[in-house]
């Protein structure tokens, strides 16, 4: 079995408690635990006390993202299907598949010894499930392995990797993927200048965690009574949970350039220190026909001012 140098330390290193790998679709991290470590963890321990449990979001993620891969590698007979009971026969062993993103989900735990814990996309569980785990691997030769996405400084799986429990973690990238050929590896970063994260307005996880591993925040306002309520919030936001290498930048949006607008924005710019950037976006009916054909502005009036506005904004980000 051919393995990066990445997943040979995971073989030789990651007989801890806790054994975590981190990173992206693709870097490699999910197949060294379908090909090689799941099938030892399991074998090892058959006929030993305690439950052999895997843990995802959902069962049908559990499915999808380990069993299957491991079907096909293994077959049917070796690795098969989550039955009514919330359990599948795996490697000879009744492994209990729960899903993890409600405490309520893996009620069938409680109480319960655990000799063996796969985890998948940890990050997403919910930390009282995580908590409930910690206290079952109870036996001297219990431990976890789990994968998981990067995510923002104060997430509490964060902060339990950075802990002194007995922790063994890696990230991986695409580069420590040795399946995929080298010429796709070099030709798909060529293909991605930029990568956009297009949050909701609302500071949840999913914005916490783009905070993270964002170069550049880019907030749109709109010059009225509310903005610097709103800047507040935001600002107070970015000094909590951004990483310390992301740029916070502002650009007007909806501008019609009337008084109470232009006072506003004199105001954000004298008398508040906030980055923003010279380029406005004006108010245009051409962006509300664009959202109702489903098509950017772009492509439905590249020559409008409002498109020529956000071609600006663009390029004033990239010389930034």
């Amino acid at each position: 079995m051919l393995l990066s140098p990445k997943q040979r330390e995971f073989v030789k290193y990651g007989t801890h408690r806790w054994n975590f790998k981190g990173g992206a679709t693709r870097s490699g991290k999910t197949y060294l635990d379908f090909r090689w470590i799941i099938p030892i963890r399991i074998r090892e321990r058959i006929g030993k006390d305690g439950l052999a449990v895997i843990l995802g979001v959902t069962k049908s993620t559990i499915e999808r993202n380990v069993l299957e891969p491991m079907r096909n590698l293994y077959g049917d007979m070796l690795v098969g299907t989550i039955s009514s009971d919330n359990t599948a026969w795996i490697f000879g062993e009744k492994c209990y598949c729960l899903g993890a993103e409600k405490v309520s989900q893996v009620s069938k735990i409680r109480g319960a010894s655990i000799k063996y814990c796969y985890g998948d996309e940890v990050a997403d569980w919910s930390e009282e499930v995580f908590a409930l785990l910690k206290s079952r691997l109870d036996k001297e030769y219990s431990c976890f392995d789990g994968t998981f996405n990067p995510q923002y400084p104060d997430h509490w799986l964060k902060k339990f990797l950075d802990s002194n429990a007995d922790i063994f973690s890696q990230t991986y990238t695409i580069d420590d993927n040795p399946f995929l050929p080298e010429s796709f590896k070099e030709n798909l970063k060529k293909e991605y200048d930029y990568c956009i994260m297009d949050t909701r307005p609302v500071f949840d996880n999913l914005t916490k965690n783009a905070f993270h591993v964002a170069d550049i925040m880019l907030t749109p306002i709109k010059f009225d009574n509310y903005c610097r309520d709103n800047l507040a919030l935001v600002e107070q936001f970015v000094n909590e949970y951004a990483d310390e290498k992301m740029e916070w930048k502002i650009f007007a949006n909806m501008v019609a350039n009337g008084k109470a607008q232009r006072e506003t924005m004199a105001d954000l710019i004298g008398k508040h220190d906030y980055p923003i950037l010279d380029t406005c976006v004006s108010r245009s009916a051409v962006v509300d026909n664009a959202l109702n054909l489903y098509k950017p502005v772009l492509k439905h009036r590249r020559l409008s001012s409002v498109a020529q506005d956000y071609l600006e904004l663009a390029k004033e980000l990239m010389e930034a």
